[in-house]
């Protein structure tokens, strides 16, 4: 690797990537600022900072500004152009304040801690002890779909769901 190659070049952040970006930042809601998703005071890892480099960052620069933090590179991602860092001389407050507005960084942010509860707002979700059984209804706790658990890991996208009932109890004797 050359000290001096884009970091564009090295993680594959290309045109296809700024676009799909562009796209993403016209759809943001204007109230959340320039990045979506903002979070202020939520839980975060300490000593761990998100950074994604301005277009056009040498590989030089970028080096420079991970000793200057005694960062270690954690993670990268290959199109996205940003890196997940651990930080040793700093604390994740005083690194974004002190690299926030460094023209080499498009963006330096915590490391959120974020969790998705899928469970339904249904107000009558508790009735339905088929999906998670709470005993609600007398009767035994947990004799359900798990569906909450189940939930949590996905909701289900392009999925296709197939029941096929014949309606007939082949149990009731029908003579």
């Amino acid at each position: 690797m050359q000290n001096n190659q884009p970091i564009d070049d090295i993680m594959g952040f290309g045109q296809q990537q700024q676009q799909l970006e562009n796209q993403t930042v016209s759809r943001r809601d204007e109230n959340l600022g320039d990045r979506p998703n903002r979070v202020f005071d939520a839980e975060y890892v300490p000593n761990q900072v998100i950074v994604k480099f301005s277009s056009g960052v040498k590989t030089a620069d970028i080096e420079t500004l991970q000793q200057s933090l005694g960062a270690t590179v954690l993670g990268t991602t290959t199109n996205l152009g940003i890196q997940l860092w651990e930080l040793r001389n700093l604390t994740t407050d005083q690194a974004i304040a002190t690299f926030g507005n460094d023209s080499r960084i498009e963006y330096i942010e915590r490391n959120y801690l974020r969790s998705l509860d899928a469970t339904p707002n249904d107000p009558s979700f508790d009735q339905l002890w088929g999906l998670n059984n709470t005993g609600q209804t007398g009767g035994k706790l947990d004799a359900d779909i798990d569906a909450p658990e189940a939930w949590n890991i996905q909701t289900g996208n392009n999925v296709v769901v197939g029941v096929i009932d014949t309606g007939v109890d082949y149990r009731k004797n029908w003579v």
